[in-house]
């Protein structure tokens, strides 16, 4: 994709529809692809500012989560803005499963793995996800239980059949069952 053309292409639709979530957004992925952090985040809050949206606040949260945030000239972790972010959006919206996901994984990055957990099954009872699924798996493994992160890894991975994702929650699987002293099912064997 040419970054500059499809730069060009949104400027002029969000001159047409400067409140549509889905071009703004998409606009605000393009700077950041272009290393314009700081006109992405002010775009997203300019047009928080207008309007409160779950969507952009998402996409904030997600780049303060990635990229962190540019204070006094200076970059700054931005995890714990993205948690502030996020909390506050899970409550505005509590039937999506996106915060809960971001936090799950936040809260993986930050060695919180109790609040990963609590995190990650609220973001599963909304939206089964290959990813949800292996963040679940990572942070009970992290606590040494295995056989429970054995469970999600082997769920993530057959969500991973049909979604075809480059997580490898089959070798987490793997490694969970080796840990046990476990033999894998041969019955599993054959889903690959």
């Amino acid at each position: 994709m040419d970054l500059l053309k499809e730069k060009l292409r949104l400027e002029i639709e969000l001159k047409k529809s400067p409140f549509d979530e889905d071009i703004i957004c998409l606009y605000a992925c393009v700077l950041i692809e272009n290393d314009e952090f700081e006109v992405a985040i002010e775009l997203l809050k300019t047009k928080i500012k207008n309007k409160t949206s779950l969507k952009l606040l998402n996409n904030i949260a997600y780049i303060y989560m990635c990229e962190g945030y540019l204070s006094d000239g200076v970059w700054s972790d931005g995890e714990n803005e993205a948690i502030k972010i996020l909390e506050k959006v899970k409550l505005t919206n509590p039937k999506s499963s996106f915060p809960h996901s971001m936090l799950g994984e936040l809260y993986l990055k930050k060695n919180k793995y109790e609040e990963a957990i609590r995190a990650l099954k609220i973001a599963i009872n909304i939206n089964e996800t290959v990813a949800n699924y292996n963040n679940l798996g990572v942070a009970l493994f992290k606590q040494e239980k295995y056989e429970q992160a054995s469970v999600h890894f082997f769920k993530s991975h057959l969500l991973r059949i049909s979604e075809d994702y480059s997580f490898k929650p089959y070798l987490n699987y793997g490694i969970c069952m080796a840990l046990l002293g476990k033999k894998m099912k041969r019955k599993v064997l054959l889903i690959i």
